[in-house]
Formats: structure tokens, sequence, C-alpha cells
């Protein structure tokens, strides 16, 4: 997991232990990453098939809020 974390990091322009606003993480990864990187971004990851974060990213490009998670 810590590779993957490096290498998005890389990716958007972050340095590891950096810290930056929220909105701005927002922002470098709606300029620098689209829905379909995911795919060869976290081709090795288990999670990846379920599209979580292709869909997470494809929320950014459409919204800069989180979204509300259902009820528990």
């Amino acid at each position: 997991m810590y590779r993957k974390d490096e290498e998005i990091a890389r990716r958007i322009g972050i340095a590891i232990g950096e810290r930056r606003a929220w909105s701005q993480v927002v922002a470098d990864v709606a300029a620098r990453v689209k829905p379909h990187d995911i795919g060869s971004l976290c081709s090795d990851c288990r999670w990846e098939p379920y599209g979580l974060c292709r869909e997470g990213v494809a929320h950014i490009h459409l919204s800069p809020q989180l979204r509300e998670l259902p009820p528990a």
C-alpha cells in the first residue's frame, strides 16, 4: 500500500509527508488524474476491479465536495 501511495503522490505532485489542504489535493487530482488512469495506476491492487477509485476520480472531476456516506 505504501508503494502505491508514493506512486499516486508523485503523480499528483505531493511529497510524502507534505501537508496540503484537501481542496488543493482535489484540485491536483482533477488536473493530473483521469478516471481511466486508475486502471494502469492501480492494476495490481485487489480493489481496482470494484471501480471505487475510478468512480471517486470521476466524482472529483464533477465536484470538489466529498459525497455523503450511506448510513451504517
